[in-house]
């Protein structure tokens, strides 16, 4: 019987080209979900946009009240839970002035390190108000000329320093364009395609995971899965984890399987062994470890540099998949799209068979 499953296996993975999305439909998947902004805290317009995929295609998708989105397909054992993340870090507006301008806050955690604020400084942005709209808006700072209190090179950016600019000339004038305080503000979102099947844009490492659950979801029947799996795209993963958080209180799976970035700037060995394969953390999973060596473009690896996993139940096992993310949580993160490939064919292994 072991024959025969291994079999099935090599079977799945040499033919891994048809069941899995092509690199132009993998393209176009993050460059349509990284082009609607999801603040955290605020996605619920790319959850709905998910939704309305999701339910083209036959699903039921769930929405609970953090704005985790969770579809489940086949049915008993195992459970299997697939989890990425869709928000991003941004900003809400903090305050508006007499002229015109906006004042901006962080929303979620602290930065992603010390200077990620100054990636924002003279860019272009977006605001969306209550109502849906979008407004186009840029971050300036105060002319240096009238400045006082010393020069403007004696400190790098803060926000503090900066003020959004939407064209307005009043408050009244921000007020009747529907923009209020605590109004999201995010990046303003270009994607560009580069050589060797890379992509750059704002935050795409959040949603790349995304992307790879959509693929599998959509080139999957239910009668294929072995048990039942349950793919949840989480909200507020930049707000503690809150989404995430949620979910260990909402399932009891046997086993799980969390998306994540790595970011290869924090070590150079990272970068040279990782930048064309996916890290697989699977210290608690060694029946997911024996599963490698089947396929090219994962590798086994100890991911110190993701965050911890919150605390399932002591019977559940979590494996932790980290997709390579050059220039992390800037605006011109780089993704390989060859790795969500090779993400999408382990993970259709899993749902499909198991881990051997």
């Amino acid at each position: 019987m072991k024959a025969i499953f291994r079999v099935t296996i090599m079977f799945l993975v040499a033919g891994s080209s048809v069941f899995a999305q092509s690199l132009s439909e993998l393209r176009d998947s993050v460059t349509n979900l990284t082009s609607i902004p999801a603040v955290t805290g605020y996605e619920q317009p790319l959850i709905s946009t998910i939704s309305g995929e999701l339910k083209k295609h036959g699903f039921s998708p769930q929405v609970d009240n953090v704005s985790n989105l969770t579809v489940t397909i086949g049915s008993g054992k195992p459970h299997r839970l697939l989890i990425a993340n869709v928000d991003e870090p941004g900003f809400i507006v903090s305050g508006v002035s007499s002229d015109g301008y906006l004042r901006m806050q962080r929303v979620g955690t602290a930065r992603p390190f010390a200077y990620f604020d100054q990636y924002f400084e003279g860019q272009r942005l977006t605001i969306r108000t209550d109502t849906g709209r979008t407004i186009p808006a840029v971050l300036a700072i105060p002319s240096t000329h009238l400045a006082r209190g010393g020069s403007r090179g004696d400190h790098a950016f803060d926000l503090s320093d900066g003020y959004v600019d939407i064209g307005a000339k009043s408050a009244a004038e921000v007020a009747n364009l529907g923009i209020r305080v605590l109004d999201p503000i995010a990046i303003e979102k270009t994607v560009t395609s580069l050589a060797q099947d890379q992509i750059s844009g704002p935050f795409v490492s959040d949603r790349a995971g995304a992307s790879v659950l959509l693929a599998i979801l959509e080139t999957t029947p239910a009668s294929q899965i072995n048990g039942s799996v349950t793919f949840a795209f989480t909200a507020q993963e930049h707000f503690q984890r809150k989404g995430l958080e949620r979910l260990t209180a909402r399932f009891e799976p046997d086993e799980v399987y969390i998306i994540e970035a790595l970011n290869l700037s924090q070590s150079a060995e990272m970068t040279a062994n990782f930048r064309h394969s996916v890290a697989i953390d699977t210290q608690a999973a060694p029946a997911v470890r024996k599963m490698l060596d089947r396929f090219e473009g994962v590798r086994d690896a100890t991911l110190r540099s993701v965050p911890a996993t919150p605390q399932w139940r002591s019977q559940t096992v979590v494996t932790r998949i980290a997709i390579p993310i050059l220039f992390y949580a800037t605006p011109v993160e780089v993704l390989d799209l060859k790795n969500l490939q090779s993400t999408i064919r382990f993970l259709k292994a899993i749902v499909q068979f198991g881990p051997s």
